[in-house]
């Protein structure tokens, strides 16, 4: 057995002349992707006896999770946090460690105004001054119509089709919306929930998310991504390895071919 410190890569075995499938001699699970559900993904397999290597594309862990550091100071550029409801995320927090380090989100929202002025809104209220008559009568019609209203479908899986919410996106949704409501809360909480925008998000999704918000959300010193860096020092991760493609055998994934050609 080769010693994962000196070459933690799996041997590549030649198939008919070809390098186009990368067989593991040491493994037997191929997680493709180190997003955090790959990583979770990865971690069960272990716990569970599979010899597993994940594959990343990208040359660091979390995927959509992930932050910035300048000059000693971190922001999120990724997911924001960590509802109280994600209960796996929870158990894997606590798991390596990290549960101590969660701090509840909130305080001051800074908006820049079209004008270049700021805006520092830390209150319902102070929101609803920026907001004026017309963005507070949006506001209302938001909560009372989506935020309040139940919903028929599962917060975690699409469990069946949903045809009035599959096919529209939240921009066509919420066409009746004034201007300020739309740039000063639908736009930024969009980006914050799906880090995209309501013409790219559709409106199962944006709902989906919208329902988490009645749950805490928390966050972890030091950015969010510390739990996705955390798991994947304890598993086998090859970075900058894209997969192109998944070979499928009698029904069943028998192999992968990289974006390299092999």
């Amino acid at each position: 057995k080769r010693s994962w410190a000196s070459d933690p890569w799996p041997r590549l075995r030649r198939r008919a002349g070809r390098m186009d499938i990368v067989t593991m001699e040491e493994f037997d699970t191929l997680v493709v992707g180190a997003g955090v559900s790959g990583l979770a993904a990865a971690h069960d397999l272990h716990h569970a006896g599979r010899k597993v290597l994940v594959v990343e594309s990208s040359n660091r862990p979390g995927g959509r999770v992930a932050r910035i550091e300048h000059r000693g100071d971190t922001a999120e550029a990724g997911a924001q946090g960590y509802f109280d409801n994600y209960t796996q995320a929870m158990e894997l927090l606590a798991h390596y460690g990290l549960d101590g380090d969660l701090r509840a989100s909130g305080g001051k929202s800074l908006y820049l105004m079209p004008d270049g002025s700021r805006r520092s809104v830390a209150s319902n209220f102070d929101l609803l001054k920026l907001l004026g008559l017309r963005g507070a009568l949006d506001l209302a019609r938001f909560y009372f119509g989506y935020v309040r209203r139940p919903r028929d479908f599962s917060p975690f899986e699409i469990a069946e089709p949903v045809p009035q919410s599959d096919a529209v996106s939240a921009a066509e949704e919420f066409a009746w919306a004034g201007r300020a409501f739309r740039d000063l809360v639908l736009r930024p909480m969009t980006h914050m929930m799906t880090t995209s925008t309501l013409e790219e998000t559709g409106l199962y999704y944006f709902l989906n998310v919208l329902g988490q918000t009645a749950h805490k959300n928390y966050y972890l010193l030091g950015g969010n991504a510390r739990l996705a860096e955390k798991m994947a020092q304890a598993l086998p991760v090859r970075y900058g390895t894209a997969v192109k493609s998944l070979h499928m055998s009698d029904r069943e994934i028998a192999g992968v071919e990289l974006e390299d050609g092999s």
